[in-house]
């Protein structure tokens, strides 16, 4: 049984329908926009994420457009915007918003030679920007449900007559313009799902489109938790703090997750420093994350319920063969994430973690990338031996 969980508004019916099938079905679940960045509700209906692919997976495997972020700070305040059904109330946000409309559109002839799709809260508001963009001498168009010429404004934008393009949210889900290169959301959002559709538009690859640019515009707000580009790879809240303070005003959305990891890499690596007082043959979570490099190995939280139990024997016996420290791996979660690591490192015949550690110590230059024959040759030439530990 497949259930596609892209509309989770239905996410009742769905619990109803697994609970039919329980006893004689194995469930499949497949999502294009979970959510939540931390993956807590798929637990409920699912005991494990079989297979994840990212938006970064994406961008560097060449399937989607790097993200570039330019902050534009606005000054708009959100505080006194109402919520209904869990995020901001689209009446209020587009009176809050009319008085900025013009700042805004001075913005966008900065960056006229782009293609953009703008999306706005309301109707309305969607035609009084397209119209300020105008009065700048830019060829924008507004287009909605009840456009009578909805193809042909598409059409236009399409074939580059039109450079600006407004909506009030109509071309969320199922538009298709590889063309576009600029992204802007002036409708504020909590949902992430929203945010990765809204996004999403401008991802696609397309020749002589090198990257897509979103202009993030700065919205105040002292009560209210916004969706922001960084929230699009972020792990959880802490890391789209540390993520957006990377991007600052003008940057890169990889350039900013490698930094951030980086940083991450370097806090384990002095908090190992600080908590060692052994010289041991096994490693614990926090030496195999420096180690390899990977900072997730130390940093695992359950999210599946199943995860938060206590590891099996059988578990922390294959880990101990691996090297690990057993006594060190507190949940079944935990054990399962290190073992698919260290079980696929050996699948693709990658050096161990004890080999890593010295190829490390000795200098190699990218020893989490070596293969284990590669560091026995590296390690047999600094001890002087025909094959080196491993």
């Amino acid at each position: 049984m497949v259930v596609d969980e892209a509309h989770h508004s239905l996410a009742d019916s769905y619990l109803n329908t697994l609970r039919h099938f329980h006893d004689h079905a194995k469930v499949l679940g497949v999502s294009a926009t979970p959510d939540r960045g931390d993956k807590k509700n798929l637990g409920r209906y699912y005991q494990n994420i079989a297979c994840e692919v990212t938006l970064l997976d994406l961008i560097q495997q060449g399937w989607l457009a790097p993200i570039k972020v330019k902050t534009v700070p606005l000054g708009m305040n959100l505080d006194s915007v109402r919520t209904r059904a869990g995020d901001f109330n689209a009446d209020d946000l587009g009176h809050a918003l009319e008085p900025y409309l013009g700042r805004i559109a001075d913005v966008m002839v900065e960056h006229r030679h782009r293609k953009t799709l703008v999306f706005l809260p309301l109707i309305s508001v969607s035609k009084r920007f397209a119209e300020l963009c105008r009065e700048r001498g830019l060829k924008a168009e507004h287009v909605d449900g009840q456009s009578t010429d909805r193809q042909a404004i598409l059409d236009r934008f399409r074939r580059d007559e039109t450079r600006i393009l407004t909506n009030a949210m109509l071309l969320t889900e199922g538009y298709d313009e590889p063309s576009i290169d600029c992204v802007v959301c002036l409708r504020p959002t909590k949902v992430r799902a929203l945010y990765s559709q809204i996004i999403g538009r401008g991802t696609r690859i397309c020749p002589g489109k090198d990257h897509l640019l979103v202009l993030d515009f700065l919205w105040q707000s002292g009560e209210h938790s916004l969706v922001k580009p960084a929230h699009l790879i972020a792990e959880d809240e802490d890391d789209a703090r540390a993520l957006t303070e990377k991007i600052g005003d003008d940057g890169d959305m990889e350039e900013a997750r490698e930094a951030v990891d980086a940083d991450r890499t370097r806090k384990l690596t002095d908090r190992l420093r600080q908590n060692r007082r052994r010289q041991g043959s096994v490693l614990d979570p926090l030496e195999l994350a420096v180690t390899l490099n990977d900072a997730h190995l130390a940093e695992f939280i359950p999210v599946m319920q199943w995860q938060g139990e206590s590891p099996t024997a059988k578990q922390l016996d294959c880990l101990v063969r691996f090297g690990i420290d057993g006594n060190a791996i507190l949940t079944k979660g935990h054990a399962s994430f290190l073992l698919d690591r260290l079980i696929t490192r050996r699948k693709l015949e990658l050096a161990t973690p004890k080999q890593v550690r010295l190829l490390r110590k000795y200098d190699h230059p990218r020893p989490e990338m070596a293969t284990s024959k590669e560091a026995q040759a590296f390690l047999a030439i600094k001890f002087g031996s025909p094959a080196g530990p491993n």
